[in-house]
């Protein structure tokens, strides 16, 4: 069961002075303010891998006792066309939005900024932090609250961006601030971890280069909205190979189109180096390996540099490793015809909840075989597996098969 449980405070990077540290200030942070190491603070940046050690005078922290807003963009079944965009005070719900078609992640969390200044206007009470599950937008929205001029995201969303940053609060250098905070849903990007064998970021990412992991729908009915990812670091770099297991909400090709196009419009592209994003937005990393081609070819039609296309292209024999265990390891079964459907026709799935259930556990199922087939494939020593499970599997039995034995 993985979790991370390191106590942090949300604050705003300030006043740093580098050219690293340029890049950080004014962003969304978290910052460990319990451990110090010669007079800095582990403190996690939205969109930049980290932690970071900075000076306490460069963190400057938000009140405990600050407002606090969610955006959640739901849907009930990765069948359902339509998204609800959920805007929440301190876990109370006070708008809610159908968003219909596609990238609905993105455009829900504009939508719902909509509602809230419809609600509140310029007035701000108190300081408050607005949790956003869209790395973009919210760092969009953030640096318009810090007061930066000229904030765009990607056409056609921007003209409704602009319309409510307009009528955005921005702080004003007293007592009253305003965050708009990076909250990925279900699934967490690398935070206070110390030891490299906890980050999850390099894991994914060489995970992806050796074609050790499986995307599939989630084999859960309380989660039928949501993709599973089931990876392990084959490369030989770890002392213990792990089979990690995550869950994450995918909004579909358009999604992995537009947020390669916000980052660019943001001048934000270097985050999306495979290597980076894993690390800062792994709900993304997915996302774009699940829509791989069409993700590379707005990479190529957004003109961004060789390099960061190249990045991406260096990970295609991965993409087709995995495929070719995937199809190895379903011969191993007999679970009929759905296996051989993809994202793009909803993994075969149907309204049925009981047969969505079965579909996706016997995904899960040649999923794990192939990445155990991925492990032989490089030599990893079986004796040295460990194997993680979410929470939301507790109390959940899955009897998984390798090669016609029980393990």
């Amino acid at each position: 069961i993985m979790s991370n449980s390191v106590p942090s405070s949300f604050c705003r990077v300030v006043g740093l002075a580098s050219e690293t540290g340029k890049k950080r200030n004014g962003s969304a942070a978290r910052a460990n303010l319990q451990q110090t190491t010669d007079a800095r603070h582990p403190v996690c940046v939205d969109g930049f891998p980290g932690p970071m050690s900075i000076k306490p005078i460069n963190i400057e922290v938000f009140p405990e006792n600050s407002r606090v807003f969610s955006v959640g963009i739901g849907r009930q079944s990765i069948l359902d066309k339509d998204c609800n965009a959920v805007l929440v005070d301190n876990n109370v719900p006070i708008s809610r939005s159908c968003i219909s078609g596609g990238a609905a992640r993105s455009r829900g969390s504009v939508e719902a900024m909509k509602k809230f200044v419809q609600i509140h206007g310029q007035q701000q009470p108190g300081s408050m932090i607005i949790k956003l599950t869209d790395l973009n937008i919210a760092r969009a929205f953030n640096r318009v609250a810090c007061g930066e001029d000229n904030v765009c995201v990607a056409e056609p969303l921007n003209k409704d961006f602009q319309k409510v940053v307009k009528r955005f609060p921005k702080e004003n250098g007293g007592d009253k601030k305003i965050m708009v905070k990076f909250d990925s849903h279900r699934i967490s990007e690398d935070q206070f971890e110390t030891k490299k064998s906890d980050k999850c970021g390099p894991q994914r990412y060489e995970a992806v280069k050796h074609g050790s992991y499986q995307i599939y729908p989630c084999a859960l009915k309380e989660y039928l909205d949501a993709h599973e990812v089931r990876y392990a670091d084959v490369s030989g770099k770890q002392k213990v190979t792990t089979f990690r297991h995550e869950i994450y909400l995918d909004y579909g090709v358009e999604e992995a189109i537009m947020y390669a196009k916000h980052a660019a419009a943001l001048g934000e592209s270097d985050r999306l180096y495979p290597a980076v994003l894993a690390a800062v937005d792994p709900q993304a990393c997915w996302s774009a390996m699940l829509w791989y081609e069409a993700f590379i070819q707005m990479l190529q039609e957004l003109n961004l540099s060789v390099d960061l296309v190249d990045a991406w292209e260096d990970l295609e024999k991965g993409r087709t490793s995995s495929k070719q265990l995937f199809a190895e390891a379903s011969n191993v079964f007999d679970f009929g015809p759905a296996l051989s459907k993809g994202p793009s026709e909803s993994w075969g799935v149907t309204k049925s909840k009981d047969l969505h259930v079965r579909i996706a556990t016997d995904f899960a199922i040649c999923a794990f075989e192939a990445i155990h087939l991925a492990v032989v494939e490089n030599d990893i020593d079986l004796c040295e597996v460990n194997c993680l499970t979410l929470e939301y599997y507790k109390d959940t039995k899955l009897i998984i098969t390798c090669k016609g034995k029980r393990s």
